[in-house]
């Protein structure tokens, strides 16, 4: 992929998210909770270390209890990472083809700190398309 077509994906993931994160309660006519505030923030840090490193991008973005999920989907070898932006943390979970689980959840506070290794070391997992 060239890097305009990165630029072109990851402009249009963070389109997404600005949409999601203007929902308002009741979103969904279900009495669905809107984006945590802070989530959008993570999420959008989230996005923009996966530019900076060159790792592959979500395949959507939706909400979920107000929080953002990430999600990346391998159907080739049935890899599925979702990665859950909440208030002040990021929780990682990777379903990879044997249906084994590994979970994580990292606190981060400040948008400065780095994505943290094992969240990347999952994300590589997926190939950049």
């Amino acid at each position: 992929m060239t890097l305009v077509a990165r630029r072109e994906q990851l402009q249009k993931l963070k389109e997404a998210l600005t949409t999601l994160s203007a929902f308002k309660k009741n979103w969904n006519g279900y009495d669905a909770e809107p984006a945590n505030k802070r989530a959008s923030i993570l999420a959008n840090y989230l996005l923009d270390q996966l530019s900076e490193l060159g790792l592959a991008y979500p395949s959507k973005i939706t909400i979920e209890y107000g929080e953002i999920v990430l999600t990346w989907n391998d159907p080739l070898k049935d890899n599925i990472l979702e990665v859950v932006s909440g208030e002040n943390r990021l929780t990682a979970y990777l379903m990879v083809e044997l249906g084994l689980i590994t979970d994580l959840e990292v606190t981060m506070f400040k948008e400065e700190d780095s994505l943290p290794a094992s969240i990347i070391s999952m994300i590589e997992v997926f190939p950049v398309s």
